[in-house]
This record gives structure tokens, C-alpha cells and sequence, in this order.
């Protein structure tokens, strides 16, 4: 706790007296990141990376899905308003962007899909307090696996959302379409990870929707032993905390 909140402080100072611009919104979305893990202030979020939303950048679209997300959990009780749209708006901006430079003949090709499978992560996580978009919360989690079919969590919420009462639709492990591809993942995925909180957690999740209970109290009692164990662990979900893969 001491160490997070000294490194705040030196982060703080940092950009506060970094005499280059071009430098200013790296170290912001840093700052931010840091902000969110430690208090969850995502009002001080806003207000740090507001200034830069605009600008160009290696961490542009980084940059875009931590503000997106900083409006959205701001206004996560009134998600009909303009605030909260304005979080919409982004995860949105931020996957037309990146398939515009799909497109282009110079790209790191994995990179921009690893982005775009988050915005399409936190886009369906912004869509989940509207009922009426059940069927396009479901359709975008998948668009998040499909990008990174070996990413155990957006499998949980893929899963997780295809077994909601409107869909209706059978994940055990008996159906068919889930033992050709999701089945595999979970097994292919998630045990290099279940040595820390996050991942034991998902691990139990996806035991538990496949309906593995005994295996998944077991991951589940584990997770809360790293979790409870707060000098090494934090409990995080990638679409909603930490961008995968920025500095």
C-alpha cells in the first residue's frame, strides 16, 4: 500500500514537471492505471486523461479505453446518461480505429487485435445494466474471445452470458459447439494461471459453468487464500482495470 501510493506520488511529479508533451500522455495513463488499482477514484481518472484523449500516440488507444472506462464506472448508476455514453463512445472509437489500421499495410496486426478485444470486452461490460441489450452484450464478449480465443476471461463472460435466461443456450460440457472450442480452451488456458487470485477465479467460474462444482469450490477457496493475501496479490479484471499488453 506505502509502495503504490509512493510510486502515485513520484508519477504525479513526473508529469507535473515533464518538459516534453509528447511524453505527458504515456505517463498520465500510467498515473491513471495506478489511480484505479489503488482507489478506485475514477472521478481523478477522468480529470487526468481528459486533457489527452485527443492526442496521438503509442498508447493512444490505451489511453481512450481507460477513459472510457473511468466515465463509465463514474456513471455506472445512471447508465443512460450522457457521461456514461460518452465511455460508449469510445470503446466504439477505439475498435473502428483499429480496424482501420488493420487495414493498413503497416501494423502489428496482434497488438491492435489484443485492443480491440478489450474495447469489445469493456464495450459489452458497459452494455450489461440495459437489459434490452442482452443479446448484444452476449454477441460482443464473443467478439473479445474470437480476437483472443486463449484469453480465459473473456471465455467466463462469454460463457457466462450465453447460459442468461433470454438465450437460453446449453454450455455444459454435452453440447456440442461448446466441446468444440471452449471446452478445449478452458483446459488449454486456464492452468498456467491458477498460481494467482484473478485466475484461479476465472478458473473457478468456468468449472462452475460447465457444471464441474467440486473442482470449482476448490479454484474458488484457493482464489480467496491468494486474494485475502494482500501483500501479493490484487484482484483485477482485465476489461474493466489494466489494458493487456500496454507499458
Amino acid at each position: 500500500m506505502k509502495k503504490s501510493k509512493k510510486e502515485i506520488g513520484t508519477l504525479q511529479e513526473i508529469l507535473q514537471f515533464e518538459p516534453n508533451a509528447e511524453n505527458k500522455p504515456s505517463t498520465a495513463l500510467k498515473l491513471a492505471k495506478m489511480i484505479a488499482l489503488e482507489s478506485q477514484d475514477y472521478q481523478k481518472v477522468v480529470e487526468l486523461l481528459e486533457p489527452y484523449q485527443d492526442l496521438p500516440g503509442k498508447d493512444k488507444f490505451y489511453l481512450m479505453l481507460e477513459l472510457g472506462l473511468a466515465y463509465c464506472n463514474v456513471n455506472r448508476n445512471n447508465p443512460k446518461s450522457q457521461d456514461y455514453k460518452k465511455g460508449q463512445i469510445l470503446f466504439e472509437k477505439v475498435l473502428n480505429e483499429c480496424d482501420k489500421e488493420c487495414s493498413s499495410a503497416v501494423t502489428d496486426e496482434k497488438k491492435l487485435s489484443a485492443i480491440m478485444a478489450l474495447a469489445s470486452a469493456r464495450l459489452a461490460w458497459s452494455n450489461e445494466p440495459f437489459t434490452e441489450r442482452r443479446n448484444k452484450t452476449s454477441a460482443q464478449y464473443y467478439e473479445a474471445l474470437q480476437k483472443e480465443p486463449k484469453n480465459p476471461y473473456y471465455l467466463a463472460e462469454s460463457l457466462g452470458n450465453r447460459q442468461s435466461p433470454d438465450t437460453k443456450k446449453d454450455i455444459s460440457p454435452g453440447n456440442a459447439s461448446f466441446n468444440q472450442g471452449s471446452h478445449r480452451n478452458l483446459h488449454a488456458t486456464c492452468p498456467g494461471r491458477n498460481r494467482i487470485a484473478t485466475g484461479t477465479f476465472h478458473t473457478g467460474r468456468l468449472n462452475l459453468l460447465i457444471g464441474e462444482f467440486e473442482t470449482a469450490y476448490g479454484f474458488y477457496a484457493r482464489g480467496i487464500r491468494h486474494y485475502l493475501d494482500k501483500d501479493q496479490f490484487r484482484l483485477r479484471m482485465p476489461w474493466k482495470w489494466k489494458s493487456r499488453g500496454s507499458t
